[in-house]
């Protein structure tokens, strides 16, 4: 629970078919972020006038709290937009059968764009508190924004 009281985040379960079926409409990201995280797709989605991105996670690894971020670069390189979620992995069954799935508002004007995905830990006492470095490389995702 974050500190006003909301959930940081839901954490549902899907049958297998279902899980399979939501991936199948998004475009495949085969990346890894070891040993913690496997990226498995994205997807740009409406979100009012504006877009959000999709990313999907497998853990692999995962032993919680994570940062999972996007830094969105423009064409010159700077950071230009940042979008951070904190997520603790499911704590029950097998891991290989959990998606974790973030949504990150893209708030900058239509263009190109690289977004730069990773994950970081953070504290179990300071959730605030990053701990260590990036988890792996980042990935880095082209985007094309029309809105």
């Amino acid at each position: 629970t974050a500190p006003d009281g909301q959930p940081d985040y839901l954490a549902f379960r899907w049958p297998a078919s279902a899980a399979a079926q939501l991936l199948a409409g998004v475009k495949p990201l085969p990346a890894s972020l070891p040993p913690d995280f496997r990226l498995t797709g994205y997807e740009l989605v409406p979100k009012g006038a504006k877009l959000a991105l999709d990313i999907f996670w497998q853990p692999l690894a995962a032993s919680g709290p994570y940062d999972l971020y996007v830094h969105v670069l423009d064409t010159s390189g700077r950071q230009v937009a940042q979008s951070d979620r904190l997520v603790w992995p499911i704590d029950e069954g097998p891991a290989k059968d959990d998606l974790l799935l973030t949504q990150h508002d893209l708030d900058v004007p239509p263009g190109n764009y690289i977004a730069e995905v990773g994950a970081v830990h953070r504290s179990v006492q300071n959730r605030s508190q990053l701990v260590g470095g990036p988890i792996g490389s980042p990935v880095r995702i082209p985007l094309v924004l029309d809105r």
